[in-house]
């Protein structure tokens, strides 16, 4: 492993908050930074990640409330982002929150209990997370559905247990693992580096701990063309990880993928219907235990999230096979050195 020296005479905990374009989650950052900024252990890294809103200004207000650190990026890569945070903390543990999640001072607190009696074979430690907002009613509905509940089976969790993957929205890693497996990977510009980064901490033995006491509160797109979106690009990143790391495909995988196949194949076979038939199927099968939301909301959102994270998958291989038009090999080629909010000189 890679010698790393940390400062941990007054703070044992870091965490970086990445935003891109969030004043729309202008209150849930403030609400982040207040309870982050009322532990004297905690010290906090936000990454203006070339947002083009008005994010950088409300984070340099910001700055005159709170001792934290603002760095502010020229392009907006993920994965160099998060290892800018890495990078800059002095603190064993390093941690990260989505600007569209909310944390309270009790998360904080047991955290920090947390990371004091991890064993050193733990890499990393996080927790689930509760849907807010305004269709936060209908969220929880499809996530306690069959098919939602195996997405994302950390939702229910109720005590610490080792899982193979913690999202990056809420967790909080040990340094000296993240440094001994490289980092995050650059190529990884705008999704999946938290995924290959949980990949290549198992293949080196080390375990992912989700407690059911770091919960947050995750504010989730209010429209279907928004979560679409959402979805899209996160089958993208799963193709691309898988592309590098095959043990990472699944057997679920194939439900979305037959949506969009079935869609796809049906006017070549002259079976129109098939598709409709084929998402039939699995709204029965999938909506199963689902209970308080109307059935065509619930219906809807689970095509549009199975159709959506399909095409994010189908896309990636599409632009894979044309070089010339895959941007990730563009973003590894470029450099650049992020700068310090109220400072001139560069990090």
């Amino acid at each position: 492993m890679a010698s790393v020296k940390f400062n941990v005479r007054e703070t044992s905990l870091t965490i970086g908050i990445v935003l891109y374009n969030e004043e729309k989650h202008k209150d849930q950052i403030y609400s982040n930074i207040k309870a982050l900024s009322a532990f004297h252990q905690v010290r906090v890294i936000v990454v203006n990640n070339a947002s083009t809103d008005t994010t950088l200004s409300y984070l340099t207000q910001l700055k005159k409330q709170f001792d934290c650190k603002i760095i502010n990026r020229t392009s907006n890569h993920l994965a160099r982002a998060r290892q800018d945070v890495m990078t800059l903390a002095q603190t064993e543990w390093v941690g990260f929150i989505d600007g569209d999640c909310r944390i309270t001072e009790q998360w904080v607190s047991s955290a920090l209990k947390k990371i004091e009696s991890l064993p050193q074979a733990v890499a990393a430690i996080g927790g689930g997370w509760i849907p807010a907002g305004r269709w936060s009613s209908l969220y929880q509905d499809f996530f306690a559905s069959y098919l939602g509940h195996f997405s994302l089976p950390q939702l229910h969790l109720s005590q610490d247990m080792a899982v193979e993957h913690i999202p990056t929205a809420n967790i909080i890693y040990n340094k000296r693992a993240v440094v001994s497996v490289g980092g995050f990977r650059e190529e990884f510009n705008r999704v999946g580096e938290d995924l290959d980064l949980s990949y290549r901490l198992r293949r080196e033995r080390y375990i992912l701990q989700m407690s059911g006491d770091l919960k947050i509160q995750h504010y989730l797109p209010s429209s279907f063309c928004q979560w679409s979106q959402k979805i899209f690009i996160y089958g993208y990143g799963r193709a691309h990880v898988a592309s590098q790391n095959h043990d990472l495909l699944n057997r679920i995988l194939i439900i979305p993928l037959g949506f969009l196949f079935c869609f796809l194949l049906s006017p070549i076979f002259f079976h129109q219907w098939l598709w409709v038939f084929y998402a039939a199927a699995v709204l029965v099968f999938g909506i199963i235990n689902a209970r308080r939301s109307p059935f065509w909301q619930l219906a809807c959102l689970l095509v549009i999230t199975q159709f959506s994270y399909a095409l994010g998958m189908f896309f990636y291989f599409l632009r894979s096979m044309f070089p010339p038009f895959d941007r990730n090999k563009q973003f590894v080629l470029r450099k650049e050195r992020p700068v310090e909010v109220g400072q001139t000189s560069l990090l």
